[in-house]
């Protein structure tokens, strides 16, 4: 699987500018986000500015090629083991959850108590490590906590899996069962790790607005302040404070913890090269996401979907395309948002 987060898009209608749980919510602008107690854990001198430089060409992939998996606009898309994804769908105004499984689609309708409320939830799918769809979140009118566990053809109350975090109201975001470790944070609380090697608890310093990824065996949060690294006993941000003066959306962690982010407003995309930022403008319009592949790196966004390599920027798939969610599953390339989503098969 790969190592991923939370979410796709702001939820439709009242959630669209809101500052939400479940890692959904952009990295946000210093306005909505506490201060961060955290250490950088790297000295670096600070970084660099935006390049004063025009978007990248951005010409049609003659070799690299998109299609669509499903149509229904979607704003969280999530992956599991064996092909498996996530998505939650706006239907009637109603967050419903999807399954994808052996080639379909398949609905997995809301409990009755929470469909009522449906329109003021808050909510992330994930599939946890038996590759079962979890649904965490929270009711946005009184903070009555969600977390339920899909199995036997129904959703069941699972708090129980959260410890010490469960209760009958918190605010709850995180990440969920893609890589090691699951981190669940509760606003105001802890942030607990589930790693295969045992739980810990750290200390929630980090905002209901950070979107919550995981990469090789550690969990990120990206934040107005920079990526923060979940350490033995607290957050702390790798690297210099982060360049991005906007909200951030999507971010990757790779070896040595080099590092890209995206940043909408300005049309920019962020990389960390271990030691300093640098600052490049997207080849499409408003990118929400990004990740590195072996085929370069893969941006979506509201322009759609382009493949950077080095210098050149190729388009795949269709302009009108619009994405807020990319991840890297098995060796192919699987795009969601507001177009639906999108299998990308990438040539170099």
């Amino acid at each position: 699987m790969s190592a991923m987060v939370v979410g796709c898009a702001a939820e439709p209608s009242a959630r669209a500018k809101e500052a939400v749980a479940v890692g959904s919510a952009r990295a946000g602008a210093p306005a909505t986000t506490s201060k961060v107690d955290a250490p950088v854990s790297a000295t670096a001198p600070p970084a660099q500015p935006a390049p004063a430089e025009t978007r990248p060409e951005l010409v049609a992939s003659t070799r690299s090629s998109a299609k669509l998996l499903w149509d229904k606009p979607i704003y969280f898309l999530i992956d599991g083991e064996d092909g498996r994804l996530g998505a939650l769908v706006e239907e009637e105004g109603v967050a419903t959850p999807y399954r994808f499984e052996a080639g379909k689609w398949q609905q997995l309708g809301l409990p009755a108590k929470h469909r009522e409320a449906a329109k003021a939830l808050s909510l992330g799918l994930y599939f946890g490590r038996d590759n079962r769809p979890r649904l965490m979140g929270y009711h946005r009118s009184d903070d009555r906590m969600v977390y339920l566990r899909y199995r036997d053809g129904a959703w069941h109350d699972q708090r129980s899996e959260i410890g010490a975090l469960a209760g009958d109201r918190a605010v709850l975001f995180g990440v969920l069962g893609e890589d090691d470790p699951e981190v669940v944070c509760k606003v105001g609380g802890i942030c607990l790790l589930k790693s295969r090697k045992g739980w810990k608890e750290l200390p929630a310093s980090i905002p209901v607005t950070a979107v919550v990824r995981a990469f090789s065996g550690r969990g990120y949060a990206l934040t107005a302040e920079g990526v923060l690294r979940a350490g033995d006993k607290r957050f702390e941000r790798v690297g210099p404070e982060a360049p991005w003066k906007t909200p951030a959306s999507g971010f990757w962690v790779g070896p040595e913890e080099t590092m890209l982010v995206v940043e909408p407003a300005n049309d920019l995309i962020h990389a960390y090269d271990g030691k300093t930022w640098s600052s490049a403008p997207s080849p499409i319009e408003q990118p929400e996401d990004i990740v590195q592949s072996e085929h370069g790196r893969i941006v979506v966004g509201k322009g759609g979907i382009a493949q950077l390599d080095g210098a050149q920027a190729a388009r795949v798939g269709e302009p009108s395309w619009s994405f807020s969610r990319v991840l890297l599953q098995d060796g192919r390339v699987v795009a969601g948002g507001a177009s639906g989503v999108a299998v990308v098969e990438l040539v170099k």
